[in-house]
Formats: C-alpha cells, sequence, structure tokens
C-alpha cells in the first residue's frame, strides 16, 4: 500500500520540540548557512560542523561554534547533514569511526541516499529527511521577510517515538512550515 501525503502548515510544528537539543550543521554552504542562521533566530540550540576550513571561518565570523565533525555526529542531538547527497553515505557509513548516538536524530537534506539504499543507519536512531525546494540564498531572505518556502519532509525512521515532533520542530524553526511543507516518504 502506497504511503499517504499530507500537507503540513505552521500551526503543525512546534519549536519546543527541540528545547535542550542541540541542532548541529554538518556543511555550511548553500543550505548549511541560512539553515543554521533560521535556526538561531529561532531560539534553537545551533552549532556548525564543515569539512573544510574556509565555511568553518566563516562560520566563526557569522557567530557559531564550530565542531570537529566527528564530534559532532557523536554528541550532537540533532545532525542535520546539509552536505552534497554522495558525501553523506561515507560520514555515515556503518564503517565510519564515529556513529550518531542513540536516540539521536539525523536529519538528511534529501532523500536521495535513502531511496538508493545508499545509507544505512542504526536502529536506534531517528532519521529525517528536511528538504527544502529553493536555493539557500533565497531561503535566507524569504526567512526574513517572514515569508516561507516550500519543501519535503518525512520521517523515515522513528526511534525514539518523537521523530515527526522533532523533525516538525526543525522544519518551523528554520521557516519551512509558514509556506508550507509536503510529507512524503523519501522511500516509497
Amino acid at each position: 500500500m502506497a504511503a499517504q501525503s499530507a500537507f503540513l502548515g505552521e500551526t503543525d510544528g512546534d519549536v519546543a520540540a527541540l528545547a535542550g537539543e542541540r541542532v548541529v550543521l554538518v556543511g555550511y554552504g548553500n543550505l548549511g548557512r541560512p539553515a543554521a542562521q533560521n535556526l538561531r533566530d529561532s531560539g534553537v540550540d545551533v552549532a556548525v560542523a564543515s569539512l573544510r576550513e574556509e565555511p568553518a571561518e566563516r562560520a566563526r565570523r557569522d557567530g557559531f561554534a564550530v565542531l570537529p565533525v566527528a564530534e559532532a555526529i557523536a554528541e550532537a542531538d540533532v545532525v542535520w547533514m546539509a552536505l552534497p547527497d554522495e558525501v553523506v553515505p561515507d560520514l555515515l557509513a556503518t564503517t565510519a569511526a564515529t556513529r550518531p548516538r542513540a536516540g539521536s536524530m539525523i536529519c538528511l537534506s534529501s532523500g536521495y541516499t535513502l531511496a538508493y539504499e545508499l545509507l544505512k543507519l542504526p536502529d536506534d536512531v531517528d532519521v529525517v529527511v528536511l528538504a527544502p525546494r529553493m536555493i539557500g540564498a533565497r531561503l535566507r531572505e524569504r526567512f526574513e521577510a517572514g515569508a516561507g518556502f516550500y519543501s519535503f519532509v518525512s520521517v523515515e525512521q522513528d526511534a525514539t517515538g518523537r521523530a515527526r515532533n522533532r523533525l516538525l520542530g526543525l522544519a518551523q524553526a528554520f521557516g519551512q512550515l509558514r509556506l508550507g511543507a509536503l510529507e512524503v516518504p523519501a522511500t516509497t
């Protein structure tokens, strides 16, 4: 049976679902920078991890704590992978030196790695997709203007029983739910 889709709006998410949790954006480029800034402006505890020094330095100049990628993956409550799809499987591979901790949430910016079975995450973590349908610079502009942007969201694995609430809190803080998000599984 095919999964049902739902269109979600501002009343569907609550930033409070992330209370007491640290979100780390892995990547500080086209998506990572506006995401980190929007989350911070929404009151979320956010830090950045970067594979390259130039974006890491930019994040520091923008006032963010910058963590080593391995530390971020191992210790963050929410790890949002704001990296190209082809980079993510190596960082989260079962053979990687660092694994997400039990109860954490991994947020992917695209469902590609899941749909094509390029990534297998531990059973004890939440796995969600939050995929905006707009270029990064416009994401920030629309957020600052009080507008939103369309996106896809999905819960792919709910290990904690809180994955959907956490995902929608993240989407709310990011500004996605202002215009709306289509909830549709990445793997159907």
